[in-house]
């Protein structure tokens, strides 16, 4: 059985974290040093410059491994070290190539064996959500960062997203920012701008589609609105009550069973 601790115990217990600065602060908060991150996001989001961004700022503390098991040192790794600069942290940032689960392990096993390691991709690791398990536990004083596709707004797969549930870190990427969603978020609505151009691009014609979609939306609830209104004309106020009480229960129903289908849900999961 192990050691149970007091309140005042936890709280004097002394976690490293990374002493973020300026927009990482603010994004990120300070987040300790050990334990899992996962970052997901479409590709052409930012995602892969993003991590090469993170991996250069955390070699401002510790030694970062970078396992490149989707792009092995082809074309694309290559501009990515050189868009980001990577030869300023040379002797903090190593990239394997392709370098297998069990490998790895045995690597991170060793004396000065790096503090960070970035695993790219999850979904090219192999790993099941137990395997996921057994490798965080082997490793207790490393920090593993797990890079996954993303399927809609979620990392791809049933093992990624149970290790998004897990991770102390969760940082999701759109439209070249940087969300931070796990337990050290700081406050609502930060993030983290990859490219500023691209991001304010993307952002605002996002924007513009919502604004034509709520525009849209807004006619045709008028239509309907009108449309029952002009039907109803020549009944009494009674009946009139009576059609738009049955409407508003009818069109209840609908919301619900639109919302059930959003979600994938059936009446019999909540039974």
């Amino acid at each position: 059985m192990r050691r149970a601790y007091s309140p005042t115990e936890v709280q004097k217990m002394s976690i490293p974290s990374f002493p973020f600065e300026g927009e990482w602060k603010a994004a990120f908060g300070q987040p300790a040093q050990t334990g899992t991150w996962i970052i997901w996001g479409q590709s052409g989001n930012g995602k892969s410059a993003f991590v090469m961004k993170l991996a250069k700022y955390l070699c401002r503390w510790c030694r970062v491994a970078y396992d490149s098991l989707e792009e092995s040192t082809g074309l694309s790794l290559q501009n990515s070290l050189n868009r980001e600069r990577m030869e300023e942290v040379n002797r903090r940032f190593i990239i394997l190539d392709r370098e297998q689960m069990d490998e790895l392990s045995e690597r991170l096993l060793k004396r000065r064996s790096p503090e960070v390691v970035i695993i790219d991709s999850f979904q090219y690791s192999g790993l099941t959500y137990a395997s996921y398990k057994s490798l965080k536990e082997r490793h207790p004083n490393k920090l593993l960062i797990f890079i996954s596709h993303a399927e809609g707004e979620n990392p791809e797969g049933r093992a990624a997203k149970k290790v998004a549930y897990d991770a102390d870190m969760k940082i999701r990427v759109e439209g070249f920012r940087a969300v931070c969603k796990g337990r050290f978020i700081t406050e609502p609505g930060n993030h983290f701008t990859i490219w500023a151009e691209g991001a304010t691009q993307y952002w605002n014609g996002k924007k513009r589609k919502i604004t034509v979609n709520h525009n849209v939306m807004d006619e045709i609830i008028e239509a309907i609105l009108n449309d029952a209104m002009e039907k109803s004309e020549g009944f009494s106020f009674t009946d009139q009550s009576f059609i738009f009480s049955e409407l508003s229960e009818r069109f209840s129903g609908l919301s619900h069973d639109a919302l059930m289908a959003e979600y994938g849900l059936k009446e019999e999961d909540f039974e």
